[in-house]
């Protein structure tokens, strides 16, 4: 099961959170429209460093690109880091009720340095959580959003330590695909997503030890959607209707 509810005790810690804290250190991209899908809100926000660490997206089709990263985390001598980024975004079809949203798919690739002679003690990590809330199916809003939350998963389960030897910029890399077509119809609910609110948290972790060094990076991710074209009433119609006609055409000639 891909879905989940959002615990009221979530809700009602969001809701006491002064307002400083809750915006504290956040870089807004605002809208950015694609050819059939609208990013709305784009923004980021750190709770560890000083934003920006994913850097201004680029806009590709209805993909958006991030490949100015300055995403890292970095141990040395007995040292750890932790490094954490949010990117927040609403996703909305383009043109509606012209397309809805299919899947949503997610890359990311980086690299990991660690150095000297060590343990499992000096290590560097990877993990990227996704949540999302379906706001809209057939451009109608939900009375109680779809909720879904999931982990991209990485190669070499995002995780290196030095206890299986030195690595050189060793690359890595994660990916995800999110089908809300069949999580919707999995759960009941007719129709396609047309407004999704989109969240990511992105970690990055290093530990070390004496004389040892853990780095790890971001350098590029990527957010895409599929979009699909809704079918007009008047045209489905249409299909039914030249389909009874083309029966009733050859119940008539067996007769």
């Amino acid at each position: 099961m891909y879905t989940r509810s959002l615990p009221a005790w979530v809700l009602a810690v969001l809701v006491l959170l002064p307002p400083a804290l809750v915006n504290a250190n956040t870089v807004s991209y605002g809208d950015l429209i694609g050819t059939k899908t609208e990013f709305l809100g784009v923004q980021e926000s750190s709770g560890t460093d000083t934003a920006p660490l994913f850097g201004t997206p680029k806009l590709s089709g209805n993909s958006l690109i991030f490949s100015h990263m300055t995403f890292s985390s970095y141990a040395t001598n007995g040292a750890s880091d932790t490094t954490d980024g949010q990117l927040d975004a609403t996703i909305q079809s383009v043109g509606n009720p012209g397309y809805y949203i299919d899947k949503l798919t997610l890359q990311e690739v980086g690299d990991t340095t660690l150095t000297g002679t060590g343990t499992s003690a000096t290590y560097s990590s990877v993990g990227t959580s996704v949540f999302l809330q379906i706001l809209q199916v057939d451009n109608v809003d939900l009375s109680v959003p779809e909720w879904i939350d999931l982990n991209m998963t990485m190669s070499e389960s995002g995780q290196w330590t030095l206890a299986n030897g030195p690595l050189n910029a060793h690359s890595w890399n994660g990916a995800l695909t999110v089908d809300l077509s069949t999580i919707l119809a999995g759960d009941g609910i007719p129709g396609h997503a047309t407004q999704v609110a989109f969240e990511m948290d992105n970690s990055l972790a290093t530990a070390s030890e004496a004389n040892t060094t853990a780095y790890i990076a971001k350098k590029a991710e990527g957010l895409s959607v599929t979009p699909i074209i809704l079918p007009e009433p008047s045209a489905l119609s249409l299909l039914v209707l030249s389909g009874v006609l083309l029966m009733a055409g050859r119940f008539g000639r067996k007769h």
